[in-house]
């Protein structure tokens, strides 16, 4: 298995004493009525894909207070810098 990619280095927001105010997750896959979301370390863990609403395997989802969103900017930022690492490893085709 291998680590979630994210464009930025924060996945995880905590409070002083260690409560977790935001995480971020990628959709990885769906089964069934699950969306399965990796973390970055690269565990998962599985969600009603109506809690998250309108949603795509690779989505980055971010998770507040119970409450799920897809972030667009981060989930086209990500999808850009996957996009040119592909383009340097395997060159414009």
């Amino acid at each position: 298995m291998t680590a979630a990619i994210f464009s930025t280095k924060h996945t995880v927001s905590t409070l002083p004493d260690g409560v977790i105010l935001m995480e971020r997750y990628i959709i990885d896959r769906f089964e069934e009525e699950y969306a399965v979301l990796e973390r970055q370390d690269g565990t998962t863990t599985d969600v009603l894909k109506e809690l998250i609403g309108e949603c795509a395997e690779g989505d980055v989802v971010v998770e507040e207070k119970g409450i799920y969103r897809v972030d667009k900017a981060e989930t086209e930022e990500r999808r850009r810098l996957i996009a040119e690492k592909m383009n340097k490893l395997f060159g414009n085709k």
